[in-house]
């Protein structure tokens, strides 16, 4: 019988793993001491120091000029510890059909996360499922970006990393089970199950735009790569709807907030002419309200997430359209999920591109040396 001896990891691994984990909790809260953050790391204050001297000199963190007392006023914390905003960026990239939004400071790029509409595949890294954006379709859009910078790339769908990001720092922290929903040009939902992303089998869990939960189905006739849903009740249903109620009514309302340019009519114009009287406004709010509600609610039913967050350009019409949306998916399921509007609006996409790539410089710190570790 062969027995199994089990060796110790060398000293230089577990302290490159150490100083990725040091590295992870500064990101997520800076200006901690070295018993603070040797207390929430478990690890011993001299393996602390020993780490922390490492990233000192790798040109990664420094000790910040102040020193603060402690929360009960006796005694000194100690100089806190910061990450240095000059010692590489990490690089958060949303690309959206009509904008590209990039978050990034100032210094060499340690790794690039970046958001886009459709599906990617994991392996291959090929967009798919993206109408929106001509050219999109089949791009493996990793291998291009990697072309021009050689770091860590990380190439995920954009309302996956909003989620991540909502997680990380807004709506959903400290929250393991969750749901963003998006409703812009596209409807798509962002999963967290047990704290981790979930995508699915082949990227495209939350794809609940292609939900035919219209009256019927099979009469709506979407544009190529649209899903029903997305085309029924998503961004583009309310500038369509609008612009044909202005035709229809020119002196109410909606023709006037359009200033005479009807391609001006979207989500935001349709909230605030229903909220000024427009009964065009209002019918197809509500219309469009109770295709969404479905969706929800299909949702609420399957995950039963504790939280579930809108997001996308319907999110600014806050209460007006929180509130009665709220209402509907409460009256059609036994239990009444906890829906909350984005607290981090155009930034989420960016945000979790960004703590994705701090992920992938975490993982590189752990298998490779920042300095000479020693043996």
């Amino acid at each position: 019988m062969t027995k199994t001896v089990s060796r110790p990891a060398s000293r230089s691994l577990l302290r490159r793993h150490h100083a990725a984990l040091v590295l992870s909790i500064l990101l997520d809260e800076s200006q901690l001491t070295r018993a603070e953050i040797a207390r929430r790391a478990g690890l011993s204050k001299p393996t602390i120091n020993e780490v922390v001297g490492d990233l000192i000199e790798a040109g990664l963190v420094e000790e910040s000029d102040e020193t603060s007392v402690t929360h009960m006023g006796a005694g000194r914390r100690g100089r806190p510890l910061v990450i240095r905003s000059d010692g590489g960026a990490l690089v958060g990239v949303d690309i959206g059909a009509n904008k590209v939004q990039t978050l990034v400071d100032p210094a060499a790029v340690r790794a690039i996360g970046v958001g886009t509409p459709g599906d990617v595949n994991q392996t291959t890294g090929e967009v798919t499922l993206v109408p929106q954006i001509d050219g999109f379709e089949g791009l493996r859009l990793k291998d291009l970006i990697q072309a021009w910078f050689p770091c860590p790339i990380y190439v995920d769908n954009e309302v996956h990393l909003a989620v991540v990001g909502e997680r990380w720092r807004g709506a959903a922290r400290g929250i393991d089970d969750a749901v963003l929903i998006n409703v812009g040009i596209g409807i798509a939902a962002g999963i967290l199950i047990g704290g981790s992303l979930h995508r699915g089998a082949t990227g495209a869990a939350g794809e609940i735009g292609y939900l035919p939960l219209v009256e019927d189905w099979s009469l709506s006739r979407p544009p190529r790569g649209w899903g029903v849903l997305e085309y029924e009740a998503g961004g583009a249903a309310y500038a369509r709807l609008a612009r044909e109620a202005a035709e229809a009514h020119p002196n109410r309302v909606l023709h006037q907030l359009a200033g005479g340019d009807l391609d001006r009519l979207d989500a935001r114009a349709v909230f605030e002419a229903a909220r000024l009287g427009d009964p065009d406004s209002r019918r197809i709010v509500d219309q469009l309200l109770g295709l969404l509600a479905r969706a929800v609610a299909t949702v609420a039913l399957v995950l039963d997430a504790s939280t579930i967050i809108i997001a996308g350009g319907v999110a600014h019409a806050g209460a007006d359209f929180l509130d009665p949306l709220s209402d509907l998916v409460g009256a059609a399921v036994p239990r009444r999920p906890r829906l909350v509007l984005t607290e981090l609006g155009d930034d989420a996409v960016s945000l979790g591109a960004i703590y994705v790539a701090h992920q992938a410089v975490w993982a590189s710190v752990r298998t490779s040396p920042l300095v000479d570790l020693g043996p």
